[in-house]
C-alpha cells in the first residue's frame, strides 16, 4: 500500500487545475490531460481500474474517469459514461472500454480516444468545436464525421458495426471505407473477404433501450435554457429528483427533494485524483452537477438550494475546507454570481453555526464513504480556512470504491481467454432469439431509487455504510413516473420552478418510470 501510495504527490493549486500525463500523445500532438467524465448509469456489477494503481475498484455513478481508466462490466452488468458535451459511451455485459485519451488540444477541442476491447457498446456522438471521437476495436479504429450514432460488437477477433445516425469512418489494415446511416459492417480479419458493408440495421431490446435513455437526456434543460460554456450532462437528474425555483438576488435554484435534516456534501466519499487533489463522489443518483459546478445557499428557513451560477469549470468539489485542531471540515462553496473569481473562504461559514462537516483526519486519509459515526460537531470560528487538506492519501483514498477481486467471467475478458458467447452473427442467422443479448432492467416504482440485482448492491451498501450506487433504467414502454419534491421553500410552488406565482411541473422527463430518491444527509444546521 505504501509502495502505491508514493507514486502519488499530493499537489494543491489556488485557483488552477493542475495537468498531468498518463499516456504519451502522437509525436505531433500536445495536449492537456485536465479532462473529467461522469459515469452516469451503473447496473449489476461494474469496476474500474486507474492508471498507477494495481487494484480493481467498484464503480458508484458520479465516478469521475480520467484519461487511462479502464471499465469493466461483469454478466448482467451495465453502465453509461457521459461527456461534457452530452456525448455518451454505453457499454453492455462483459465488456472492456478504455479510456486512452481524455484531453484538450490545443485549438481547444476535444480529444477522446477509447478502446473496447470486449463486449458491446453504443456511442452517441455530440461534437462541440474541433472534437476529435474515435472508438478502436481490434484492430480498426471508427471516427464518426459529426453527430452520429452508432454500435460496435466484438466476438472474439469478429466485429461488426452498426451506424444508426450520421456517418462514421472505417479504417485498419484490411479496410478503408464511410459507412452512411442506416447501413453496417462486419469485420472478419484473416478471411479470404475481410468486411462486408451491407444496408442491414438489426435492432434488438439493448438498442432500444439506449434509444430511451438518448431521449431522456435530450429533454432535460435548466429553466431559462442552456447558459453559454455550460455543460450538458446531469440535467435530467435534476428534474428527476428535485425542483427549480426562482429567488431573488440569485436567480433560479436547485432544491433537492430529500426529506428531513439534510445539508450537501454529506453522503458520499473523497477520492485523490491526480492533478485535481480530494474530491467528491456523491452517492445521490443526482449527485454530478450541484457537487462540481455552481455553489450553494443556505436559508435557515427553507435548507439548501443549488445554484448554477456564472463560473462553469469543473471542480473537484464545490466546497471550501477548513482544518482544525485534529480534524478537517468542508463546507459547501456559495454561489458565484456575475463574477468569475472564486470567494475567499472566511472562518465560519455561510450556513452558520454547525454548517460544516467535519471528520477527524485519521478517518478521512483512511478513505471510503464518509459515515454517521464518525462525524464530529466542531466550531467553526476555531477552524482554519485551507485551499486543501495537506493530508497524504492512502491507498482507499485513491479509488472511487471498494477494491475489489474481478470476477472469474471478467478475469477472462482482461485476459482475452474468454469462450464464446451469443454473438451479433448468431443474432442475424437467426440461431440465437432477437434481444439475444442483455440488457439493462426496467425497475419498480419505489421511494428510494435501487438498482436491479438488489441483493448485490445492497450487500455493498451495507459494508460501506450505504448510499445510492446506481439508478436503474425507466420502463421501456408505458409505465409511471414520480418525482421528488422538496416542501416548502423559498417561496416557490409545489409543483416545479416558480416566478410571479405561475409554477412550471416538475416531474420526469422523458417517459417511462423513474423514481425519486429520499436521502438523509450527514451534515449539521
Amino acid at each position: 500500500m505504501s509502495s502505491v501510495t508514493r507514486r502519488f504527490a499530493v499537489l494543491f493549486s489556488a485557483g488552477a487545475l493542475l495537468l498531468w500525463r498518463a499516456h504519451p500523445a502522437a509525436a505531433d500532438e500536445e495536449y492537456s490531460r485536465a479532462r473529467i467524465v461522469r459515469l452516469s448509469f451503473v447496473e449489476g456489477t461494474v469496476t474500474v481500474l486507474r492508471p498507477g494503481v494495481s487494484d480493481w475498484a467498484e464503480a458508484p455513478v458520479n465516478t469521475p474517469i480520467q484519461e487511462g481508466f479502464q471499465l469493466s462490466t461483469d454478466k448482467d452488468s451495465f453502465a453509461e459514461v457521459q461527456f461534457e458535451n452530452g456525448s455518451t459511451a454505453r457499454v453492455g455485459e462483459l465488456s472492456l472500454l478504455k479510456f486512452d485519451q481524455l484531453g484538450l488540444t490545443e485549438s481547444g477541442g476535444s480529444l477522446n480516444r477509447l478502446a473496447l476491447d470486449h463486449g458491446y457498446g453504443t456511442f452517441s456522438v455530440t461534437p462541440q468545436n474541433v472534437e476529435i471521437f474515435e472508438v478502436a476495436s481490434g484492430n480498426e479504429t471508427f471516427k464518426p464525421q459529426g453527430r452520429a450514432e452508432f454500435r460496435v460488437d466484438l466476438d472474439q477477433d469478429k466485429i461488426r458495426v452498426e451506424v444508426f445516425k450520421g456517418s462514421v469512418d472505417v479504417s485498419g489494415p484490411d479496410v478503408s471505407t464511410t459507412l452512411a446511416q442506416r447501413t453496417s459492417i462486419e469485420i472478419t480479419p484473416g478471411a479470404d473477404q475481410p468486411y462486408t458493408v451491407s444496408q442491414d440495421i438489426q435492432r434488438d431490446d439493448w438498442d432500444a433501450w439506449v434509444a430511451q435513455r438518448d431521449r431522456q437526456l435530450a429533454a432535460s434543460t435548466p429553466p431559462g435554457g442552456m447558459q453559454p460554456q455550460a455543460p450538458a450532462y446531469g440535467w435530467s437528474d435534476l428534474n428527476n429528483f428535485g425542483t427549480w425555483s426562482y429567488f431573488d438576488g440569485y436567480g433560479y435554484g436547485w432544491v433537492p427533494g430529500v426529506a428531513g435534516p439534510w445539508s450537501p456534501f454529506g453522503s458520499g466519499q473523497w477520492s485523490w485524483y491526480p492533478g485535481f487533489g480530494y474530491t467528491w463522489i456523491s452517492f445521490e443518483p443526482w449527485g454530478w452537477l450541484p457537487y462540481h459546478f455552481g455553489g450553494w445557499s443556505f436559508d435557515p428557513l427553507f435548507g439548501w438550494a443549488w445554484f448554477p451560477g456564472a463560473a462553469w469549470g469543473w471542480s473537484p468539489a464545490a466546497v471550501n475546507w477548513y482544518q482544525g485542531p485534529g480534524w478537517v471540515g468542508w463546507a459547501p462553496r456559495p454561489p458565484i454570481l456575475g463574477t468569475s473569481h472564486l470567494p475567499t473562504p472566511t472562518r465560519g461559514c455561510p450556513g452558520g453555526p454547525g454548517c460544516i462537516t467535519a471528520i477527524n483526519v485519521t478517518a478521512f486519509e483512511k478513505g471510503g464513504p464518509i459515515r454517521t459515526r464518525e462525524l464530529l460537531r466542531v466550531d467553526a470560528s476555531e477552524g482554519t480556512p485551507v485551499v486543501a487538506p495537506a493530508i497524504k492519501p492512502s491507498l482507499l483514498a485513491m479509488l472511487p470504491g471498494r477494491p475489489t477481486k474481478l470476477s472469474s467471467a471478467q478475469e477472462a475478458v482482461i485476459s482475452g481467454n474468454t469462450s464464446k458467447t451469443t454473438s451479433f452473427l448468431e443474432r442475424l442467422t437467426g440461431s440465437a432469439p432477437r434481444g439475444g443479448r442483455q440488457m439493462p432492467r426496467p425497475a419498480p416504482v419505489s421511494a428510494v431509487a435501487a438498482p436491479p440485482a438488489a441483493a448485490r448492491n445492497d450487500r455493498r451498501a451495507a459494508a460501506w455504510g450505504g448510499g445510492h450506487f446506481g439508478v436503474a433504467p425507466p420502463a421501456r414502454s408505458g409505465g409511471s413516473s414520480t418525482a421528488a419534491r422538496g416542501q416548502g421553500g423559498f417561496g416557490r410552488s409545489e409543483g416545479g420552478f416558480s416566478r410571479g406565482g405561475e409554477g412550471m411541473g416538475g416531474g420526469a422527463r422523458g417517459g417511462g418510470a423513474s423514481t425519486a430518491s429520499s436521502s438523509s444527509g450527514s451534515g449539521h444546521h
